[in-house]
């Protein structure tokens, strides 16, 4: 600095005015020139600066929309959230009251079935007046093959629940006036008789026809003071006594024959009443089934030989 002012301070002048006013113009321009570009220079980095700042500016601004949307997602994702929250409660305290009432339900019905089998163990233990056999609680067909048929008073409709058909088959056996399979105590009972009773039992039963056929066991037609002495042998009326009644023969099969071969027996009588096969070929056709039963069974055959043959 102190050289730098030392030479200016050697610059000779000019000695003529004119030439002193150039040169101190010169150094006013030169100065200017060198302020102007600094300024330039300053004002190119500050526009440089500018933009670099609006450019942080709007990605800022994006970044704030940005999440400004995802807290309005997030808001909604809240409100659904806390509603499914609410629902879930909801099906969770109705559940639960679901299944208290299925917990109760299932008390019940192991309460019941506990006194059902109590029932059916106390019927099995039973003197033989209700129904023992637990073969054929469920079986329609069963129940239908052996419900009585009355000429002058129909049964209560026949219940397809267990506990009800053992109950309204004890009713059966506890009337004293009529046989279980349709056999009047005193007197006849003609095929005009048996149609009466399944005509009369068929709107108030839903046994159907074939129950009656069974019960009339293959009476024919013969007259209208023609009738079949009574089976149990106390009637007097035409028939020789015997030691074994209806009922008493087909409680007997029922409890010593299989439920395959109850049925074939019973079809066996349906197929004779319907007169689809004679006398003959229908004890053929029993004694076959007895045989193929076992051993044992030629009472039972004897049985309803007599049967058959007392009908005639």
């Amino acid at each position: 600095m102190n050289s730098d002012h030392s030479t200016k301070r050697n610059i000779q002048l000019p000695d003529s005015p004119d030439e002193c006013l150039g040169v101190g113009i010169k150094v006013i321009q030169n100065a200017y020139m060198s302020k102007m570009q600094s300024l330039e220079h300053e004002v190119r980095a500050l526009r440089l600066s500018l933009d670099q700042e609006k450019a942080a500016h709007m990605q800022t601004m994006k970044r704030a929309n940005a999440l400004d949307v995802e807290l309005i997602d997030s808001r909604e994702r809240c409100k659904k959230l806390q509603e499914e929250n609410r629902n879930l409660i909801q099906n969770l305290r109705a559940q639960n009251q679901q299944l208290e009432h299925f917990e109760r339900l299932k008390q019940t019905l192991v309460g019941g079935l506990d006194s059902f089998q109590s029932e059916s163990s106390r019927m099995h233990d039973g003197d033989g007046s209700g129904y023992a056999d637990t073969r054929f609680l469920r079986r329609e067909s069963f129940l239908q093959g052996i419900a009585p048929m009355a000429a002058s008073s129909a049964p209560p409709p026949m219940c397809t629940t267990p506990v009800g058909s053992a109950s309204v088959y004890g009713s059966f056996n506890s009337n004293q006036n009529h046989h279980q399979f349709g056999f009047p105590n005193a007197g006849g009972f003609s095929n005009n008789n048996m149609l009466e009773a399944g005509a009369t039992t068929s709107h108030t039963s839903p046994v159907n026809n074939s129950t009656s056929s069974i019960s009339g066991i293959g009476m024919q037609q013969k007259s209208h003071d023609s009738a079949m002495p009574d089976v149990s042998g106390d009637s007097g009326a035409g028939g020789r006594p015997s030691g074994i009644d209806g009922k008493s023969f087909f409680k007997v099969a029922r409890s010593r024959l299989s439920y395959e071969c109850f049925n074939k027996f019973l079809a066996s009588i349906k197929r004779l009443n319907a007169q689809e096969q004679s006398t003959d070929a229908t004890l053929a056709d029993v004694k076959k089934i007895f045989d193929e039963e076992g051993e044992g069974n030629d009472d039972l055959y004897s049985d309803f030989a007599a049967l058959l043959h007392r009908r005639d």
